[in-house]
């Protein structure tokens, strides 16, 4: 037996509430948004997506995991009523990254584009988990 003598509930109660609270931590967020491209050989490729926000949000947080093989990977978010680039970046291996975007407007939608250069296969996961942002295929216009 691994204890002569019963825990004490107060210590019981401890572990049982340090339980609770790393697995809260550990709960991820359902993807809401996937890209994917996959070649027989190496080639360039643009995807774009939509993202809708329905409400005034002082700032969004995507977390973004990339999986890749090589080339690079340009990804922009754009508003997409005058397509002025509000958040950009590149890569070149796997990575996870948080995506920051602020005083985005209600009712108003942005593109996600994936621009691959000399690549044969991408795969990028965006989670969130404001119910404020939901995924669209294409404008509403």
């Amino acid at each position: 037996m691994l204890f002569k003598r019963p825990l004490k509930p107060a210590l019981t109660l401890l572990l049982l509430i340090a339980m609770i609270s790393l697995g809260a931590c550990s709960q991820s967020y359902p993807t809401f948004m996937s890209f994917s491209f996959s070649t027989s050989a190496p080639a360039d490729s643009v995807r774009e997506k939509i993202i809708y926000i329905n409400s005034n949000i002082d700032s969004l947080r995507l977390n973004a995991k990339l999986q890749m093989d090589f080339g690079t990977v340009y990804i922009q978010i754009l508003s997409i009523d005058d397509e002025e680039v509000i958040w950009s970046n590149s890569y070149e291996d796997d990575s996870s990254f948080i995506i920051e975007l602020s005083n985005l407007e209600a009712n108003s939608e942005y593109l996600i584009r994936i621009d691959t250069i000399q690549s044969q296969r991408v795969q990028l996961s965006i989670t969130s988990d404001s119910k404020l942002v939901e995924a669209r295929e294409k404008p509403d216009r």
